[in-house]
């Protein structure tokens, strides 16, 4: 017997003011120029919000914001995904197919952790012009929808044709579901059965029946998948080698990175034009001066002749302890949201045909030897203050395609430059009235956070703005009768309009409380304040 439960979501519209959290982890595109979908988790709310940007270039403006939030005991994010030794268990699911989104759902467990899987949760209509969409959340038993307990994280999922969910399990290989059947059916290759094991020795996928016991000496766990919808083949990462079929048929042959057949994969990634990345990870103890160590041993590689020979990417940094969560490609470039297992840094690696591009050379800025060259994040204007960046993704504008970027406690980052500047998008308490109040943000700040000056402008003006220190001696012009569009959402160009903590000499200020004035060329003036602690020692 099957058991199905609901959850229900509620939809709501926030009007034209917030995300769901400034705390954002996954991001797809939405049907139409200008929409972008984020997924969030804060300490009150979590959910989804689809936004709305219109403009072009460095002027990107936010039009709306339409919220739909998950059940407070149902979390799209899961607690693993800073923690994980290795990089299946460190991303977080939103995929968009057609009218559908499906995002990965986690319960509580005893200790109050969001680790428990529980299915999926569903938006569908999320092309609706209007809010509230038609939304519903499924979380399944083990009955419902596998013939095995859920107790490891899904790792990988793809759409198939027809709206049909592949999904990557782990020890229970590959399962095959309808996206948006009421209930999730039994349905793959040949036999009809719910799962499908990978048997290394036969070259093929072996079917699980219900009530069936896998035999992890004979099958490989699943921790990756790519799929080609219209032609049918799939790649999937074991935890012994990369593999490639076609879900046709049964058979599948094993691919070589580099030397080795035999790497274990955690992460599959595929352009539509063929190009893909694959990462491998796995924990092993490193020998050194002082002893030996349980490090991530991990290696990135692409392909460009869609999965037909693959070549090592080589890293410009540490790659003892590379995680990669995501990766947006655009155009010839393929952007990946990476972060450190064992250290504290994150950003963009951004890649073109000849390897790790350098964001000092690329958007000519100073650079500094205390940061990444090839790591795009707050040096690299990405991001507007010292957050850790979680994920990437592309999305439709009017012309062309835009870049965004998802982070933890700083909203998102959009581009539509591909990468050149960017518009920070977050929840702020708004300037109220006209040209009367400024504020900064944070309003307390050291070296690596700096401080986003914000006003509202109720028409299109040229500013000044300026720093001065606490006898009223000026130490800063950030911007000179700068053009600045009209905007009543949160007012500036955070990196536009951005106090690094530097005086006009490009030396640090001394400790201290410091004034900023904001002065348009229609005789308004106004004054904020920021609390300067100086540079990290």
């Amino acid at each position: 017997m099957k058991f199905i439960f609901l959850l229900a979501l509620a939809a709501s519209c926030f009007g034209a003011e917030s995300l769901v959290s400034n705390f954002t982890f996954a991001l797809c595109p939405g049907a139409f120029p200008g929409q972008l979908w984020v997924l969030a988790r804060g300490d009150v709310s979590n959910g989804l919000t689809r936004v709305y940007v219109t403009g072009s270039g460095a002027n990107l403006q936010v039009a709306s914001f339409e919220s739909v939030l998950f059940p407070k005991d149902v979390f799209g994010v899961q607690d693993e995904v800073f923690s994980s030794v290795t990089g299946e268990h460190r991303r977080s699911l939103l995929l968009r197919d057609g009218t559908t989104l499906l995002v990965q759902a986690f319960g509580l467990d005893e200790n109050n952790a969001s680790i428990l899987p529980q299915g999926y949760i569903r938006v569908q209509g999320a092309d609706a012009v209007e809010f509230p969409v038609s939304a519903a959340g499924l979380g399944v038993d083990a009955a419902a929808a596998w013939p095995t307990p859920l107790t490891v994280s899904m790792a990988d999922v793809a759409f198939d044709r027809g709206g049909l969910v592949w999904c990557a399990r782990g020890p229970w290989g590959l399962s095959l579901s309808p996206a948006r059947a009421t209930e999730w059916s039994d349905v793959a290759i040949g036999e009809g059965s719910a799962a499908l094991l990978l048997n290394p020795k036969k070259a093929l996928w072996d079917t699980l029946s219900e009530g069936d016991e896998v035999d992890t000496l004979s099958h490989l766990s699943i921790w990756a998948l790519a799929l080609d919808s219209v032609s049918g083949t799939f790649w999937a990462g074991s935890e012994k080698g990369l593999w490639k079929g076609n879900r046709d048929s049964s058979s599948v042959h094993k691919l070589k990175l580099g030397v080795s057949d035999s790497l274990r994969i955690t992460g599959i990634w595929r352009s539509a034009a063929g190009q893909i990345f694959v990462e491998s990870g796995v924990r092993s103890i490193v020998k050194g001066k002082s002893g030996s160590n349980t490090k991530t041993i991990s290696s990135l590689w692409r392909s460009v002749d869609d999965g037909k020979t693959f070549t090592a990417v080589n890293l410009p940094y540490d790659s003892l302890d590379i995680s990669v969560s995501s990766v947006a490609f655009l155009g010839d470039d393929a952007w990946l949201a990476v972060q450190g297992i064992e250290n504290n840094w994150s950003g963009l690696l951004r890649i073109n045909s000849k390897g790790p591009v350098a964001w000092a050379d690329s958007l000519r800025l100073p650079d500094r030897e205390d940061a990444s060259n090839w790591i795009w994040g707050l040096d690299a204007r990405v991001i507007d203050r010292d957050a850790f960046i979680t994920g990437v993704s592309t999305f439709p504008l009017v012309s062309g395609m835009g870049l965004a970027v998802s982070t933890y406690g700083a909203g998102i980052s959009v581009s539509a430059d591909s990468g050149k500047t960017w518009r920070a998008i977050l929840n702020q308490t708004p300037v109220k009235g006209g040209l009367a109040e400024v504020r900064t943000v944070p309003s307390v700040m050291r070296y690596g956070s700096g401080s986003a000056i914000n006003y509202r402008l109720d028409q299109q003006s040229k500013v000044t703005i300026e720093v001065f220190g606490y006898e009223m001696r000026k130490v800063r012009t950030v911007v000179r009768n700068a053009t600045r569009a009209a905007d009543p959402i949160r007012s500036s160009n955070a990196r536009e309009d951005y106090w690094d903590g530097r005086d006009d000499a490009g030396n640090y200020v001394t400790v201290g409380m410091y004034y900023v004035r904001v002065r348009d060329n229609h005789g308004h003036e106004a004054w904020g304040k920021a609390m300067w602690l100086g540079a990290a020692q």
